[in-house]
């Protein structure tokens, strides 16, 4: 985050650092993810049951996903991770083949008891679900709805970027980026928007990516606020949410908790 929004921001002590050049996009192309029809997955009677408490806000804090190569059994971990009752909402923008029919809603409902469904144009977010990105579109959001866009014809498609950009204009300091595994650099861009606004951002660690060419992308702008093994990363999010005011007269977390959440989580 920038040093305009250090009180609202976990400080980059361990996890991140400031000095870290723009990334360059020296990994190769984002190749699309054909999800596999089945996989090993753990039965949904083996998810966590105990919710944490909830946070205050009426509205949903949106959780933004991108992953790529890789990036399926980031998302299996995290989401088997992460309580059903978080009141967090969780949009996953994940590189897919353009014109094949995905299952990635399938499979991830596999891994979390909250309703996990494939966008539809002017979907509003609810607390509590999951959604995923169709195939062959890139993804806004307005007012709290989701916005089915035509996909840009450029390669690699940075649809990751894209919808972090969308999210940040759309719901500024409540805007949270998570970064997992992929090859290419999509989503260190866009979370640079969400940063701007004093949202909060998250990448993979490098070494339990599978591809760590979007997460060390991201790392290396300097402007990654936690950096979390898929596991490790829901703590982090409902810790964050519960000590943060987001509400613009309420006063921000000090430098101070900040930093004792950031060693805590």
């Amino acid at each position: 985050m920038t040093q305009s929004n250090q009180n609202h921001t976990p400080p980059n002590s361990q996890d991140s650092d400031q000095n870290h050049p723009e990334p360059e996009a020296t990994d190769p192309p984002a190749e699309p993810v054909d999800i596999p029809a089945e996989t090993d997955s753990k039965k949904v009677d083996q998810l966590p049951t105990e919710p944490p408490r909830q946070p205050a806000n009426t509205s949903p804090i949106i959780v933004g996903l991108g992953a790529s190569a890789g990036g399926l059994a980031a998302l299996e971990t995290f989401f088997k991770n992460t309580p059903p009752d978080t009141g967090l909402a969780f949009v996953v923008v994940m590189h897919l083949m353009r014109h094949h029919k995905s299952n990635l809603t399938e499979l991830l409902q596999n891994y979390t008891r909250m309703p996990v469904a494939q966008i539809k144009d002017g979907t509003l977010v609810e607390p509590n679900h999951v959604y995923v990105i169709p195939p062959n579109r890139e993804l806004g959001i307005l007012n709290g709805r989701l916005q089915l866009l035509e996909l840009t014809q450029r390669e690699p498609a940075m649809a990751i970027d894209s919808f972090f950009r969308h999210l940040a204009d759309d719901q500024g300091p409540r805007a949270i980026c998570i970064i997992l595994s992929g090859s290419g650099s999509d989503g260190a861009l866009g979370l640079k928007a969400i940063s701007e606004r004093g949202g909060l951002v998250i990448a993979q660690t490098p070494d339990s990516a599978e591809y760590n060419g979007m997460p060390g992308s991201a790392i290396d702008t300097g402007l990654v606020d936690l950096v979390r093994a898929p596991a490790d990363m829901p703590p982090a999010l409902v810790g964050y949410v519960q000590k943060t005011d987001f509400s613009v007269e309420g006063a921000k977390l000090d430098e101070k908790t900040l930093g004792q959440l950031n060693k805590i989580f």
